[in-house]
């Protein structure tokens, strides 16, 4: 099957094919992965090959297959959008040197600590089975997961303190107002300026350890180990969903064969999916200081930069040729495991 580019546009889904074509075809709506039997069939007329669905198909998750003549296309939204997660997403679609990622058993995401009623609801049909939090203890603590009906749940920190403190969400006012507290401290001396703009670069050095410290890679072992046993559909997330879960989406699907241009225009998603949820961060910050430069570094640990993730390929490239050679010689994730792994998540259609 090709691929079907389907995305919300305000109350919409719009659906695309790449060959442009002219004309009816029939679309297949199915409410699971499984694609048994749909629970729709409606004709479409595709304009430039496109075609729109309406406003009442964005309130639960649907995989649509379009079918002209004898060519088939199948795609899902990518982004799922809730009130209270900014930042899910399905790493199904993406096709590489051996296939195409599965959709619907691979979900990304922001924290699951803000779910409201429709949003429970609508995770809880999800079906997700496994969870993976990404978090520190004392983030989990802070702002625990609510429960979304998963089986199983795993708690793996890879230590990455400045992502976990660039993502956290206001909870109390006290902690915000020291964090701010401290840095217009180190703000009012010369040596200390200097040092918060050597901080800016903080999340350079953050997404290159996490593939270079032993710790780091203990954890990213335990991570890719429990993707390959768990059950599925499987959802991992850390605070903010950039960092430490954009790590752990490149790994995997570098290890799926996805290419690295690929795999970065994943990880910039969250820029755009994240500016509300930002927006918010900054908010908060701004009540206990006018100070630019506090600000503006506060602002740099929640950006999404291409920079970040080139630096993790950087560290990567310093230590092996290849993810599969890395995750072999510093994640105890051998070659046959990797072949597990894309026997489990990958279609070769």
């Amino acid at each position: 099957m090709e691929p079907l580019e389907v995305k919300q546009v305000k109350d919409q889904i719009e659906c695309k094919i790449a060959s442009g074509n002219q004309g009816a075809g029939i679309l297949a709506i199915y409410d699971n992965k499984d694609l048994k039997t749909p629970i729709k069939e409606i004709e479409v007329n595709l304009v430039d090959g496109k075609f729109e669905l309406p406003a009442h198909f964005t309130n639960r998750r649907f995989f649509l297959k379009l079918t002209i003549g004898n060519k088939t296309y199948f795609g899902a939204l990518r982004h799922l959008e809730l009130t209270g997660l900014y930042n899910l997403r399905d790493l199904g679609g993406y096709q590489g040197q051996f296939g195409s990622v599965k959709w619907g058993l691979l979900y990304r995401s922001d924290a699951l600590d803000g779910l409201n009623q429709a949003d429970l609801v609508w995770m809880k049909n999800l079906a997700v089975e496994t969870v993976i939090d990404l978090r520190s203890q004392q983030e989990i603590e802070r702002n625990p997961d609510q429960e979304i009906g998963a089986r199983e749940r795993y708690e793996i920190d890879p230590s990455a303190f400045v992502a976990a403190s660039a993502s956290a969400m206001p909870d109390e006012k006290t902690h915000d107002q020291k964090r701010v507290a401290s840095l217009q401290y180190l703000a009012q001396s010369p040596a200390g300026r200097e040092k918060l703009e050597a901080m800016k670069g903080q999340m350079i050095v953050q997404m290159h350890d996490m593939v270079a410290k032993p710790v780091s890679q203990t954890a990213y072992a335990k991570f890719l180990t429990v993707v390959l046993n768990a059950k599925i559909p499987i959802l991992f997330h850390c605070q903010g969903g950039k960092d430490r879960t954009g790590w752990g989406a490149a790994l995997l699907l570098g290890l799926l064969g996805i290419d690295e241009e690929t795999i970065m225009q994943d990880y910039l998603l969250t820029k755009q999916y994240n500016v509300f949820r930002n927006s918010k961060r900054m908010a908060s910050y701004a009540k206990y200081t006018d100070n630019e430069l506090v600000l503006d570094y506060l602002h740099s640990l929640q950006q999404t930069k291409s920079e970040y993730l080139n630096s993790s390929f950087k560290a990567l490239k310093e230590l092996a040729p290849s993810f599969e050679v890395y995750a072999e010689k510093y994640l105890n994730f051998s070659a046959d495991k990797v072949k597990e792994l894309r026997h489990k998540f990958l279609s070769e259609d």
